[in-house]
């Protein structure tokens, strides 16, 4: 290693050899991958490229950078200096994927967990989700199931945490809705007891046979005819002897 890149590492509190030589090996890798046009990332020079590494490397051995000064070596704002680490993170196939156990546990919601793996899975055999994008396939399910349980997550964090960004995340989320809530999956007790909606918009009984277990078959209507038909009977036959 020369000199100039001990000094860019000293600056970022950075000593381990271990450390110094996977970044010098990460910088190689990438300067194999960008060879093809498909695998660069514009706008960064070779002191970004190396200071982006050694973070790459230093999160390896589990050792923290502070980015902001990372931000500052390599010339970047914070908001170019992240997503060029997340993109060289995926060049150089070192993205780390979190699984949904993980993304409960970390966000707090592990009475997720049973219902987004059933989401998940259905994602699974709906859509190509493997590999680097796996991590935020389990997060666009966690976020949809905890949305249904009216549990709050920090979407923003949740977002950075699986290295995405705000648009495709929101886009995903609203592709895995349709799935949740129109199937058994988002079924809970809850759901099975009817609202209030659902019981005023059943239909009422009908009317005439709600009468006829209450009142005898005979109308009121029919009752005064039979009612009119014998006394116009009773006075004919009163009648008759006169007559006669």
């Amino acid at each position: 290693m020369d000199l100039y890149r001990q000094k860019l590492s000293s600056r970022l509190a950075i000593d381990s050899q271990e450390i110094l030589s996977k970044a010098c090996e990460l910088e190689r890798l990438y300067s194999i991958k960008s060879s093809s046009s498909v695998s660069t990332v514009p706008g960064l020079n070779s002191q970004a490229i190396y200071i982006v590494c050694l973070e790459i490397a230093a999160g390896l051995f589990d050792k923290r950078v502070k980015q902001d000064e990372a931000a500052k070596l390599a010339g970047l704002s914070k908001t170019a200096y992240r997503n060029s680490l997340k993109v060289l993170q995926s060049i150089l196939g070192t993205s780390k994927t979190l699984n949904l156990n993980e993304l409960c546990i970390q966000f707090g919601c592990t009475s997720c967990l049973a219902l987004a793996s059933r989401l998940l899975i259905k994602v699974q055999d709906q859509m190509e989700c493997s590999g680097s994008n796996q991590s935020v396939y389990a997060a666009a399910a966690l976020y949809v199931v905890a949305k249904s349980q009216k549990i709050r997550l920090n979407r923003t964090k949740l977002v950075t945490v699986v290295g995405s960004k705000r648009v495709l995340f929101d886009r995903l989320v609203n592709m895995l809705l349709p799935l949740h809530t129109g199937s058994d999956v988002a079924q809970t007790p809850e759901d099975s007891t009817p609202s209030d909606e659902d019981i005023e918009n059943q239909p009422f009984p009908d009317s005439t046979h709600a009468n006829e277990e209450q009142e005898p078959p005979e109308s009121k209507q029919e009752n005064y005819e039979d009612w009119k038909k014998r006394i116009i009977e009773a006075a004919q036959q009163k009648l008759q002897p006169n007559d006669a």
